[in-house]
């Protein structure tokens, strides 16, 4: 007999459905469809392999010696398909085989190695890889596919092919040398007068001020750019000068705790947004999972009663407690 039809799921699924039942009537009731789409089904699958299946004149319809072979073959690939179903449905952190996170370098003071101890003890089986670097670089690796999620300064040029959660707002503080603003009535000229401390060219976040300086149009030529704040902050240290930074970066740099002066702008403030990313429709829930994470450690480190946080607390807001479905991630599992 030639073949004309493909093996389907489908096709399987409904043929155990008969063996099942021991009918084409009831299998079509069992899977509220036609009986016809039954037995069309069933003739798809015997012309594909070439060979009768089920003895359709017995009462009730039972499998021939082909259709026993096939039996066990459909039982083990259509339960096979069954358990996968499920460990997508209700996979979580712990369960995932394998899984690359990546997470701005601002974190590494407190966030990411709490993360990294809660992530040990949760993967006992699988395979887990966790690296810190900047917003680009960690970005390029998703995209890259060298990493499944990451943690990053949202950017405004991601298309729709990446779910997104945020987590955390800050916005940009002034850190200047001690003493440099002080019994200042025109703050603005001064520091259009003091050396300016910026970051590297290549930078995101030198982009976002930059771009923030000239629209304020606080033009300043006195300039000194390095690529971490832990240097921006050691410049401003060793000579009077001032630097937009933000306060995760300081809260970093805790030799610098103290010892600069730290403050709202006085001019038109900037804030960034910190988010979680992950490849639309590839992870399920634990991108969400990581969110509600996330959340849980960022709100111990940077809002809960210290000397660093009263420091900090004024600009950073906790955001992003719905995901984009409009579930509250607050109530997922995380386990």
């Amino acid at each position: 007999m030639p073949t004309t039809h493909h093996v389907t799921l489908w096709g399987l699924e409904i043929f155990l459905a008969v063996v099942e039942t021991g009918s084409i009537a009831l299998a079509s009731e069992q899977l509220s469809v036609s009986p016809a789409t039954v037995s069309q089904q069933i003739t798809n699958l015997e012309q594909s392999l070439g060979l009768k299946l089920l003895d359709r004149m017995a009462r009730p319809i039972v499998p021939t010696p082909a259709g026993r072979i096939a039996l066990e073959s459909a039982t083990r690939i259509i339960g096979d398909i069954r358990l996968m179903k499920a460990r997508l449905t209700n996979w979580s952190i712990s369960t995932l085989p394998s899984l690359r996170f990546a997470m701005i370098d601002e974190f590494q003071a407190g966030v990411t190695p709490d993360l990294a101890g809660e992530l040990t003890g949760l993967y006992k089986d699988g395979s887990f890889e966790m690296w810190s670097g900047g917003t680009r670089e960690c970005m390029d690796a998703l995209v890259n596919r060298k990493a499944d999620i990451v943690v990053v300064a949202r950017m405004d040029d991601l298309d729709d092919s990446f779910e997104q959660h945020d987590l955390l707002r800050e916005q940009f503080i002034l850190v200047t040398s001690p003493g440099l603003l002080d019994n200042c009535n025109a703050p603005i000229d001064r520091l259009r007068q003091s050396r300016l401390v910026r970051y590297a060219r290549y930078l995101p976040i030198a982009r976002m001020i930059e771009a923030h300086l000239a629209r304020v149009r606080l033009k300043n030529p006195h300039t000194l750019r390095f690529d971490s704040s832990y240097s921006v902050f050691s410049a401003l240290q060793q000579a009077p000068g001032w630097a937009l930074s933000t306060p995760l970066g300081y809260a970093q740099c805790q030799r610098f705790h103290g010892t600069l002066d730290v403050m709202k702008p006085p001019f038109p403030g900037l804030s960034r947004t910190i988010t979680l990313l992950a490849r639309k429709d590839e992870l399920g829930r634990l991108p969400a999972e990581f969110a509600t994470r996330l959340r849980r450690l960022m709100q111990k480190h940077y809002f809960t009663q210290g000397p660093l946080n009263s420091t900090i607390g004024n600009w950073l807001h906790m955001v992003g407690s719905e995901d984009r479905d409009g579930h509250s991630e607050s109530d997922l599992r995380e386990s």
